[in-house]
């Protein structure tokens, strides 16, 4: 008997090892417990994503979301309580037309520069540019269009001249800066457009074009063709016409300037 005893206790600690085991719920990690009850329930992962019990198990539950909608409430909800959470969800997002939807609410520019960056389309992109909501996403906006079309319709249509002058900036077409001298309404960025123009026959195209005084006098200081003045000064038969004046002190300049100078006495 007492042999039978022995027998039945190690049976029992055999059985008691193999029970200990299997593993349990890890208390130590409660996002895991959570993964595993969250399953694939759009709804319920929507539900933990906005007030799961740490950013480990919300974040966990974005990783598991796909629809841009839902990524799109849980991100604006986040603005308020974990960047974190936000940012994850604003990243998953792929649909632009969400992300401008984003953009238009973002309260942190980090949400909008990571926002911004997974828009391609330049009109969307020049959309934002010429909104004017606020400098920051406007030029974020901006440092993203390429195309020098794209840039003169932001020197023409943005609501913020500070925007304008950034996106002149990046022009190097002269015949895209000759018709934002021609054309532009806003004298100071005509101005600089024309400061940006060295083709003296196309300075000439926009003194003809363009009649404010100030954008006329930049372009004639800037000729030094001779021959272009000379045609420019026919355009104006009237002697005592401001322009023409200009013109006629211009191409003596100029003159002056071409002709050969006398050798420095010894």
């Amino acid at each position: 008997m007492p042999q039978d005893k022995a027998l039945l206790v190690v049976s029992l600690a055999c059985v008691l090892m193999v029970g200990g085991c299997k593993p349990g719920p890890d208390s130590s990690n409660p996002g895991g417990r959570a993964s595993e009850r969250q399953g694939s329930d759009p709804a319920q992962l929507e539900k933990i994503a906005l007030s799961g019990e740490s950013d480990f198990v919300r974040l966990d539950a974005v990783e598991k979301i796909d629809d841009p909608q839902a990524l799109e409430r849980i991100a604006l909800a986040a603005q308020s309580d974990s960047a974190k959470v936000c940012l994850a969800a604003v990243g998953r997002i792929r649909d632009e037309d969400t992300l401008m939807r984003i953009i238009d609410k973002a309260k942190y520019r980090e949400v909008t520069v990571l926002a911004l960056e997974g828009i391609k389309d330049e009109g969307k992109l020049l959309a934002i540019a010429c909104a004017g909501q606020d400098t920051v996403t406007s030029s974020e906006a901006l440092d993203r269009l390429k195309d020098q079309g794209a840039l003169l319709r932001v020197v023409q249509g943005a609501a913020q001249q500070l925007i304008r002058s950034a996106a002149l900036e990046r022009i190097t077409d002269e015949g895209v800066l000759t018709m934002i001298a021609s054309k532009n309404d806003d004298p100071v960025i005509a101005v600089c457009a024309v400061a940006r123009i060295k083709d003296s026959e196309k300075l000439r195209q926009v003194i003809a074009a363009n009649r404010n005084d100030s954008v006329r006098t930049s372009a004639i200081e800037n000729i030094m063709d001779a021959a272009v003045l000379e045609r420019l000064r026919e355009a104006f038969p009237d002697p005592e016409d401001m322009t023409r004046m200009m013109v006629e002190n211009r191409l003596q300049a100029v003159r002056a300037g071409a002709a050969p100078q006398p050798p420095e006495s010894r």
